[in-house]
């Protein structure tokens, strides 16, 4: 595995940021979140979008083994149905849907 760049949703301000993915930094393909304001977070612990789907207007996102597609539809965001207006809105709307399914 190696290092490469991707955006992930930042846990401290709850926008969304390009950093950098950094391998085995918590152990063998393990990988940190290393956001520009210095913070680090394990992989898991953080929603990410693929470096594949940078560009894309639709996205995949991950987060705890978990994933969904949030699509935009007339300037909105949708994530499992529900319109979003902000994209950073929607990774967080994920993130909480995920949190509430483990909780279950």
């Amino acid at each position: 595995m190696s290092n490469y760049q991707s955006k992930a949703l930042n846990p401290r301000n709850g926008t969304v940021e390009v950093v950098s993915m950094l391998d085995d930094y918590f152990g063998k393909h393990q990988y940190a979140v290393a956001f520009q304001d210095g913070s680090k977070y394990p992989e898991n612990q953080v929603v990410c979008i693929h470096p594949n789907d940078l560009d894309a207007e639709d996205v995949r996102v991950y987060y705890q083994g978990e994933s969904a597609v949030i699509w935009t539809y007339h300037g909105k965001y949708l994530v499992e149905g529900v319109k979003h207006r902000r994209f950073s809105d929607a990774c967080m709307a994920f993130k909480i849907a995920v949190d509430q399914y483990r909780k279950n």
